[in-house]
């Protein structure tokens, strides 16, 4: 009898026990439930739409093989386009559709685009209003990135993993990047430059108030600058510990500046005029001469000669000047230039044109100026010129395209990223 109610005893127990379970087991769910019913109305939102990428297309534009436009419903603007196996194209957002879906506020984004005119990827990094792109380098498979917000920020993107990182930051917003055997940020104070070395983590003060960089290049054992200063041209070699000035050029100004095997060429403002300064490789002045005012110009070196192309009004001229300086002619090319961007090959270059009128026209000219052939799209395109390359006897252009034009069907918004490949013939 003892046995039985011991028996009794120990299934009732058993089934309290079990009861308890359940009743823990199911506050447990319950808890669970509330609380991620809590955290999804608190930070989850509604998932956008998802976007497919927009395949290159035919055009019936005559010349043209295929145009793509790429970007949303804001403004999308270009600030650099660098060409290796792919095109990478760095610039600034305030779109949150289309090609930038992900986004909620204004960004930095690279887009990569191959040269059948496909976009093959999109990254975005947030920033916030107000923010200005200042500069963009590559570096070792990653592309630096300068921007000013709150300060100054260097940001890396790696372009095998397509992330972005923070390099760098300063408070003062004024600021340059250069490349030389490391990426260096070169922070602009009243009356000295603070040269930041991002990989050694190392920075030197430069006793100049840098205005602008003209060259940055690594030389010898350290880095070779040539730079604006108040009313100065100063050449000099930076290293982690001292900065060498090698000359120094009063009362001028570099405005464009190239570098050949036998000379550096500078294109300088000088007692308010117009000048060509040469030196040689050990930076000593060789000639310095006055050329008509010009802007804009590109120098180009060729068969012992240095070209230079630029605008005088809206017009597009050539002047050429022998190795040593003396001017051998100049002449004008062609009139109603708004802007140009120049492709070099052999005893000829390839000059991409919009016009004031908003045309876009492609010529082949030679080193005197003479044009050889003349590709007209006869249309009304108002595109702002980034790159433009030689590709399979096609020429590629690559830009900032707004929404009143007729080189393309449609805009997505007021400004978009825009490429297209005309042929040669």
């Amino acid at each position: 009898m003892k046995n039985y109610k011991n028996y009794i005893s120990l299934i009732i127990l058993l089934t309290i026990m079990c009861g308890i379970m359940i009743a823990i087991t199911q506050i447990s769910k319950t808890n669970t439930l509330n609380t991620t019913d809590k955290t999804t109305s608190q930070t989850n939102t509604e998932p956008k739409p998802t976007f497919s990428y927009i395949p290159a297309r035919q055009s019936s534009i005559n010349h043209v093989e295929y145009e793509n436009n790429f970007g949303g419903s804001g403004v999308d603007e270009v600030f650099e386009i660098f060409k290796l196996e792919d095109f990478i194209i760095i610039g600034k957002t305030n779109s949150t559709d289309k090609y930038f879906t992900t986004n909620s506020k204004p960004s930095l984004y690279v887009l990569i685009v191959d040269t059948l005119g496909n976009a093959k990827s999109t990254s975005l990094f947030e920033v916030g209003s107000s923010f200005q792109i200042l500069s963009s380098k590559i570096y070792r498979n990653k592309i630096y990135i300068l921007i000013n917000h709150l300060g100054t920020k260097l940001l890396t993107f790696d372009i095998s993993n397509k992330t972005f990182d923070i390099a760098f930051f300063d408070n003062n917003p004024n600021a340059e990047l250069v490349i030389s055997n490391e990426p260096i940020v070169l922070i602009k104070n009243n009356n000295s430059t603070n040269a930041h070395f991002c990989i050694t983590d190392k920075t030197f003060t430069i006793n100049y108030q840098i205005n602008s960089i003209s060259l940055a290049c690594e030389y010898s054992n350290g880095t070779l600058l040539i730079f604006n200063s108040n009313n100065q041209i100063i050449i000099g070699i930076l290293t982690l510990n001292y900065f060498d000035v090698i000359n120094q050029i009063d009362n001028s100004q570099i405005e464009t500046i190239n570098i050949t095997e036998e000379n550096i060429v500078m294109i300088a403002n000088q007692d308010n005029s117009t000048r060509i300064i040469l030196l040689d490789l050990d930076f000593n002045i060789v000639k310095n001469t006055y050329i008509a005012e010009t802007k804009s110009i590109v120098i180009l070196s060729q068969s012992n000669q240095h070209i230079l192309i630029g605008k005088q009004n809206n017009n597009l001229v050539v002047h050429n000047f022998c190795s040593h300086g003396t001017l051998l002619s100049n002449k004008t090319i062609t009139n109603n230039v708004k802007e140009f961007k120049i492709l070099s090959n052999s005893n000829e270059f390839q000059v991409a044109i919009q016009t004031t009128n908003n045309q876009l026209i492609i010529l082949t000219t030679n080193i005197l100026g003479e044009i050889k052939n003349q590709i007209e799209l006869n249309i009304n395109t108002h595109l702002t010129l980034n790159t433009f390359v030689d590709e399979n006897n096609s020429y590629i252009l690559l830009g900032q395209i707004n929404n009143i034009n007729q080189l393309i069907t449609n805009c997505f918004g007021e400004s978009d990223i825009y490429i297209c490949k005309i042929n040669k013939v």
